[in-house]
């Protein structure tokens, strides 16, 4: 199989991953949490599903782009030169991705 193509499914998994995580973090906070819990006047289930988990899940979004997905090239000619170029300045990075994504 294609080298971007395996690459591509790794990301795509992670993400509906991150998706279905998100889905039940917002389901236990809406509705495993006791409606006449209040913060600052704002009932907790509202608080933590419409507030915390957005916010929460973002920073996720971000973290996971920067250390589980790589950047492709996707025209062959840029692929010789790009890849050449940054293959010596990117090996330690994508070691730490390896041991933090699973790969």
């Amino acid at each position: 199989m294609n080298k971007i193509v395996t690459i591509a499914r790794r990301e795509a998994l992670l993400s509906v991953l991150l998706a279905v995580l998100y889905m039940l973090a917002w389901w236990l906070s809406a509705y495993a949490t006791p409606s006449h819990l209040t913060l600052g006047g704002w009932p907790l289930w509202f608080l933590l599903s419409c507030l915390f988990n957005p916010l929460l899940f973002v920073g996720l979004c971000v973290v996971m782009v920067r250390y589980c997905f790589n950047a492709v090239a996707l025209s062959s000619k840029s692929l010789n030169t790009h890849n050449l170029a940054q293959h010596h300045s990117a090996s330690n990075h994508s070691r730490q991705r390896d041991k933090l994504c699973g790969s």
